[in-house]
């Protein structure tokens, strides 16, 4: 697997998680995660729609380098060539 597809599929990862974690703050508190739960009142307390914003794209870019690196590296690969001799070695 090259460098950018591993970029891709940690991206698509990390959005899966961002669109989880954002599903269960909304789900939980019955209003958008800035506000105050269960109304439309902005809470002081919570961060802006600018941070969330910023916070999701620190984490997909993060997401991102890191599978960037680990495809480059060589670490992420699709070839199961290799598992399956092990498997054949394996005593029955």
């Amino acid at each position: 697997m090259s460098w950018w597809q591993s970029l891709l599929w940690a991206l698509a990862g990390g959005g899966l998680t961002e669109i989880y974690d954002f599903y269960k703050s909304i789900h939980s508190r019955k209003a958008w995660p800035w506000n105050k739960a269960r109304t439309k009142k902005r809470d002081p307390n919570q961060g802006t729609p600018a941070l969330y914003v910023t916070a999701t794209l620190a984490r997909l870019g993060l997401a991102a380098g890191v599978g960037a690196v680990f495809g480059a590296s060589g670490q992420v690969s699709t070839h199961t060539s290799q598992l399956d001799s092990d498997l054949a070695r394996w005593p029955s």
